[in-house]
């Protein structure tokens, strides 16, 4: 019961921060900028090969990509270019896309989640917990031996 009620606490904070990413994002004007054909985000650097960012496409996304600049959508190649490959899915919130560079032996890949994702997936437990409390609260369980009151 301690661990599921950490794992509440846990959620709700998340669910908080995710909704306040969401608010910030519609509110602010964020908007990201081109210089010398390279799109820059606000992100975080993970790791050499993992960047995360937030965007207001799609009513607000996460993003996650390897490159310095994550893949939107664009010509990669011009036809009969047996150079590259492609391989994605878009849909219900959801865009990824793999690309690999087979002469430079290199690959390029963009996840981006629709911020709702996580609002809704956070907001469950915390929820699911609340409503359980004011059940015990409005119905209290009787003590063996007492009167029910």
């Amino acid at each position: 019961m301690k661990l599921l009620t950490i794992c509440t606490y846990i959620s709700a904070a998340l669910f908080i921060g995710f909704a306040g990413i969401y608010i910030y994002i519609l509110v602010h004007d964020y908007n990201p900028y081109a210089e010398d054909h390279n799109v820059y985000l606000s992100r975080a650097l993970l790791h050499d090969s993992f960047h995360v960012a937030i965007t207001q496409g799609g009513g607000g996304s996460l993003l996650f990509f390897n490159q310095p600049t994550p893949y939107t959508g664009s010509i990669i190649s011009f036809a009969g270019d047996d150079t590259v490959t492609e391989r994605g899915l878009t849909g219900y919130g959801i865009y990824f896309r793999l690309i690999k560079y087979l002469d430079k032996r290199e690959t390029s890949w963009t996840l981006m989640i629709s911020l709702w994702y996580p609002i809704i997936m956070f907001f469950i437990l915390p929820t699911v917990f609340a409503i359980k409390n004011l059940r015990a609260v409005r119905h209290p369980t009787p003590i063996k031996g007492q009167p029910p009151t």
